[in-house]
């Protein structure tokens, strides 16, 4: 064997070591995006329950949370107008960040039309539309215009929501009593 050859088959397994180098590291990045979109996601629900804990964790937070998200901000005084529109710009800070992540690919699309319904939902609640427009002036032009593009779907998926949350606390009808109002008791036999 001269050394040409040596040389050749030299160069060959030079090769094949590359292609599987790069095979490998297509699979440590494609292992790493995923790692990637699994942490943005859990940090998103981690922050957003945190947010929530608002409204959840005392009687004065639910009631507030309730007037300011139906509209009864009437009898609420400045400090209470003032966190609420805090909160909801911590909100929309959250909102916006989930959507420049999905922009980047960062967040996976099934996961963000989970986060894209809340937003739609969230707009069509009376007191955050009261609150949008002082709350917009800090956020990201490209997220306002995404946010004021879902009006129609704000509307569709409020109206859904509203139906299933009020079947889903409406008490459980025995097949007995299909019409009745009095759940009690069975009828005679």
């Amino acid at each position: 064997m001269n050394w040409d050859a040596i040389g050749s088959v030299a160069e060959v397994f030079g090769a094949v070591g590359v292609i599987v180098s790069l095979l490998y590291l297509a699979s440590q990045i494609r292992q790493n995006t995923r790692e990637m979109r699994s942490s943005t996601s859990q940090n998103f629900l981690s922050s957003f329950n945190a947010l929530s804990e608002f409204s959840q964790t005392s009687e004065y937070g639910a009631d507030l949370w309730h007037r300011m998200t139906s509209g009864k901000m009437n009898d609420a005084t400045e400090g209470e107008i003032a966190a609420y529109r805090f909160y909801l710009l911590k909100l929309h800070r959250l909102f916006e960040h989930a959507f420049l992540q999905h922009q980047a690919g960062l967040l996976a699309d099934d996961v963000w039309h989970g986060w894209r319904a809340q937003i739609a939902m969230s707009m069509a609640i009376p007191g955050a539309k009261q609150g949008w427009n002082p709350v917009k002036l800090f956020l990201a032009e490209d997220y306002i215009s995404f946010v004021e593009s879902l009006e129609d779907e704000s509307i569709k998926i409020a109206s859904n929501y509203s139906a299933a949350w009020a079947s889903a606390w409406e008490p459980a009808r025995p097949e007995w009593a299909p019409d009745s109002q009095d759940h009690g008791s069975p009828p005679a036999k």
